[in-house]
């Protein structure tokens, strides 16, 4: 058999030096991180984050990585269960666009967790890590043809990434890299309709995967075998998951452009694909004045794919349960956006889902697919009971690297994450977070962070 592609791919994390990164994936490595870690700690707020932080306590172990925010130290799978699940607790993370993948949230913190457990990990280490380990995710999930909205396998890929972050921390030479690869790939997972039901276990699928991905590398160090031909075998990644892939995607300018810089930094924490409709909401409402009780009906266009996340079935859609189902509801995030002309973790509460003047407004709004349209396009129209008619179509939502957001921008999200920390962090600790990310390439322990976090 041929060699596999997992092995150029893992020669590719091996050899990468820093100097080959561009400025642009610096600039976003240091936008990510300062973003994920303002999402962990807004991610304290989440019931269900204490339910399994009270599991990890129970099951102890030895203390070897911090679980940030929360305080105390626990063994690197659980300390990199824990701060994931913290990373996507809120769905707030980023997410490319084209391949419909979480790409920071998956590999920041288990590499966090690597250069913790090694020590005196710069931030020049760091930042290549990242890269290296976003880049590979993004490369598969670009280069899978069936789109997750029709299979339901959603970012299988994605313990990959976080194995590689964290090889290139510990320094695995290729023969460790692809045990902990071929590992992986036993332990991978992921599916979407945990997304359909509202179930928090879509979004804790993360810490699972973090935590796999550090339990793969442990037992690769230990000189356990795994899975050689992962991608291309007879029941290789590609045959028996995701059949005809996109080889030239996967493989294009590899070692030379890094993918992860093309995510898209949300602003919302709603599905991705609900962020065109509130853009446009949003927009309109503002600009326009128009009061929720001005609003007739509203219309919202979409692609299939965003549709089939956010816009239907209409009826669940427009009667969401609870915030999980909330989340991935066009009507309920355009009514927010048109009720409160903000969407944000206030307007994302449990008790907005039961708001009699959201729930009124939800009844307005219908959702269809627009063939014009690509995938996380939108446009909504609203009417108002005076007859007049406002229309605004987003191509690209705010956020998207077309349609940047700076670093300064990062920092406000960072500082209106840290208000929902369960725990105070003080002014001064926040505000050399901020510094010091901005300075990352001259860091020289990047862990120092952790603990500027972790009260």
């Amino acid at each position: 058999m041929a060699e596999d592609t997992m092995v150029k791919l893992v020669r590719n994390v091996i050899n990468t030096k820093y100097e080959d990164l561009r400025e642009e994936d610096i600039n976003f490595a240091k936008k990510a991180l300062l973003d994920c870690l303002g999402i962990m700690v807004a991610g304290t707020s989440v019931e269900d984050c204490d339910l399994v932080l009270e599991q990890v306590k129970e099951w102890g172990g030895i203390e070897e990585a911090t679980m940030m925010v929360y305080g105390g130290k626990v063994p690197l799978p659980n300390a990199a269960l824990i701060n994931n699940m913290l990373a996507r607790a809120l769905d707030l993370d980023d997410v490319l666009e084209e391949g419909f993948h979480h790409s920071a949230a998956h590999v920041m913190p288990p590499v966090m967790v690597a250069a913790e457990k090694r020590g005196d990990v710069t931030g020049k280490e760091y930042i290549l890590a990242f890269t290296l380990g976003t880049d590979l995710n993004c490369r598969i999930a670009t280069s899978n043809a069936t789109p997750c909205t029709v299979s339901g396998r959603f970012n299988i890929h994605r313990i990959w990434g976080a194995i590689a972050g964290i090889g290139k921390i510990f320094g695995f030479d290729e023969n460790i890299m692809m045990n902990a690869m071929g590992i992986g790939y036993g332990m991978a997972h992921g599916e979407l309709q945990g997304h359909r039901d509202g179930a928090f276990s879509c979004l804790l699928e993360s810490g699972f995967n973090a935590k796999n991905s550090m339990m793969a590398c442990q037992l690769a160090k230990r000189g356990i075998t795994g899975t050689r031909n992962i991608l291309d075998g007879h029941y290789g990644f590609y045959n028996a998951f995701e059949p005809n892939p996109d080889r030239e995607k996967l493989l294009k300018d590899l070692g030379k452009v890094f993918w992860g810089s093309q995510a898209s930094i949300k602003l919302y924490p709603s599905s991705r694909a609900t962020h065109p409709g509130i853009d446009a909401a949003l927009e309109l409402v503002t600009k326009n004045d128009i009061k929720p009780e001005d609003v007739e009906s509203v219309k919202v266009g979409m692609f299939d794919f965003c549709y089939n996340i956010v816009g239907a079935p209409i009826e669940e859609k427009r009667n969401p349960k609870n915030m999980a189902e909330a989340q991935f509801s066009m009507p309920f995030c355009v009514a927010v956006a048109i009720a409160k002309r903000s969407v944000f973790l206030d307007e994302m509460k449990d008790e907005m889902v039961n708001d009699p003047q959201i729930r009124e407004l939800m009844q307005k709004i219908d959702t269809s697919i627009d063939s014009k349209l690509q995938k996380f396009q939108a446009n909504v129209t609203i009417k108002t009971k005076d007859g007049k008619s406002y229309f605004k179509e987003v191509l690209r939502c705010i956020g998207h690297p077309e349609n940047p957001i700076s670093y300064e921008d990062v920092v406000d999200k960072f500082k209106k994450c840290a208000e929902y920390s369960k725990k105070e962090i003080s002014q001064k600790n926040l505000e050399d977070v901020i510094s010091m990310v901005n300075d990352l390439e001259n860091i020289k322990d990047v862990s120092s962070l952790v603990r500027l976090l972790t009260p």
